[in-house]
C-alpha cells in the first residue's frame, strides 16, 4: 500500500491505484460526447479556457462558435480583441478572453501558430496554469501529466477518504502526486477525462450515484457514507456587497448613452451605462440626478426598472436600475450616444444584462 507524504499529509493511494482498469473500462463505455474531444491541441486549449468556471452545456455553444470564427491560433491572434470579447459575451470573467487572445498571439509569434507541447512552454502562456497545461499535454499530446480540477479533487478526496481540506496547498500537492502515480501511462488523456466525467455526473453533491461508479468497490467514503463531509473545504470568506445605481439614458433619436470602462481593473475595457457606487445613505435616484446635473441635464424624469444582483469573485453588486429619456442635449463626457445596431456590437458584461434589456425596450419604442 503506497502513500504520498507532503508536509505531514498522508493520502493512501491504494483505492485509486486499484481502480485504474475499471475506470478506463467505464470511460470507454460511458464517456460524454463532447466536441473538443479528439479536436487536437488547439481545440483542447480553447475548450479549457472557455470552461473555467463555466458549465459544460453552457460552454459547448461558445466552443462551436469560437471554432467556426477562429479555427486555429493564427486566426484567433489576427482577430481584433473587441471581436473576441463580443463572441465571449455572457461567459463572464472577461480576463480569460483577454488571456486567450494574448496567448494566441504568443503562439503565432513564438510557436508557429501551434499550441506548445511542453509543460515549461505552456506555463509561460497567459491564462494557463498547472491544470490547463496538464489537460493539454495529456489529452492532445498523450503525455502523463495530471489535470487536477475541482472534479478530480473531489473524486480523489472521496475515493481515498481524505480528511484534510482540499483547499490546503499541501493536500493539493499530495493529490497531484497521487494522480501521477496512479495514472495509466498509456492513456493519460483518457484517465484524466474519465475522472472529470465521474466528477461531473457520478460523484456529485451529497447523493452520488455510487452504484454506477467504477471506484465503488474501493471507495473509502462510500464505505463510511460520509459524503456530506468529504471533501472538506476551508470556510468561505464573506463577500462584501456594493450598492450601485445604473441609469439607461435615451435621447429623442432613440440612442442610448454608453461609456467604455478603463482598460485596467474589474470588467476592463467593456461597455456600460451611466452608473456609480452609492454613498452611505444615498438613494439611487439622488445619485443619478446628481450625475445628470453634472452633465448639464436638469429636466430628466427617472423611472425605476428594479434591482439586479451580480456576484463577482470578490464582490457583489446590488444594482438599482433606472431609465430616463431626454431631448437632444449635451454630448455628455467620457461616453457616446449609440443606436440599437451599434449597441448590439458592443460588449457589455453580464452584470448589465437587465440594463441591456431595458435599453432594448427603450430603443424599440
Amino acid at each position: 500500500m503506497s502513500e504520498k507524504n507532503n508536509a505531514s499529509i498522508q493520502i493512501d493511494a491504494a483505492p485509486m491505484a486499484q481502480s485504474t482498469g475499471a475506470l478506463l473500462a467505464w470511460y470507454d463505455a460511458h464517456r460524454r460526447d463532447l466536441p473538443w474531444r479528439g479536436a487536437g491541441a488547439y481545440g483542447v486549449w480553447l475548450s479549457e479556457m472557455l470552461l473555467q468556471q463555466t458549465r459544460v452545456e453552457a460552454g459547448r455553444g461558445y466552443y462551436l462558435r469560437f471554432m467556426q470564427a477562429y479555427p486555429n491560433a493564427n486566426a484567433l491572434a489576427a482577430a481584433p480583441l473587441d471581436d473576441v470579447l463580443k463572441l465571449w459575451e455572457g461567459l463572464g470573467y472577461y480576463r480569460r478572453a483577454r488571456s486567450l487572445h494574448k496567448a494566441a498571439c504568443v503562439m503565432r509569434d513564438r510557436f508557429g501558430g501551434q499550441v506548445p507541447d511542453t509543460y515549461e512552454a505552456l506555463m509561460q502562456l497567459p491564462g494557463i496554469g498547472d491544470y490547463t497545461a496538464g489537460a493539454i499535454l495529456s489529452m492532445a499530446y498523450n503525455k502523463p501529466y495530471p489535470a487536477m480540477d475541482g472534479n478530480a479533487l473531489r473524486v480523489v478526496a472521496r475515493v481515498c477518504g481524505v480528511q484534510q481540506s482540499i483547499d490546503a496547498p499541501a493536500v493539493r500537492a499530495c493529490v497531484r502526486a497521487l494522480l501521477c502515480e496512479c495514472m495509466d501511462k498509456a492513456r493519460p488523456g483518457d484517465y484524466n477525462q474519465a475522472i472529470m466525467d465521474i466528477g461531473a455526473g457520478v460523484c456529485v453533491g451529497n447523493a452520488p450515484a455510487c452504484d454506477a461508479c467504477p471506484f465503488a468497490p474501493h471507495c473509502r467514503t462510500r464505505a463510511s457514507g460520509d459524503f456530506a463531509c468529504i471533501p472538506k473545504r476551508a470556510p468561505k470568506k464573506s463577500t462584501p456587497t456594493l450598492a450601485r445605481w445604473v441609469l439607461v439614458l435615451c435621447n429623442a433619436k432613440g440612442e442610448v448613452w454608453v461609456r467604455r470602462r478603463p482598460e485596467q481593473g474589474l470588467l476592463a475595457g467593456l461597455w456600460e451605462f451611466a452608473s456609480g457606487d452609492l454613498a452611505a445613505g444615498e438613494t439611487p435616484q439622488r445619485a443619478a440626478r446628481a450625475w445628470l446635473q453634472a452633465q448639464g441635464v436638469a429636466d430628466a424624469k427617472l423611472f425605476d426598472y428594479g434591482d439586479h444582483k451580480h456576484v463577482f469573485t470578490h464582490v457583489k453588486w446590488q444594482m438599482h436600475i433606472m431609465g430616463a429619456r431626454i431631448a437632444d442635449g449635451p454630448a455628455l463626457v467620457q461616453g457616446q450616444w449609440v443606436d440599437a445596431s451599434a449597441r448590439a456590437r458592443l460588449t457589455f458584461p453580464t452584470a448589465y444584462k437587465k440594463a441591456c434589456a431595458l435599453a432594448e425596450e427603450m430603443q424599440n419604442i
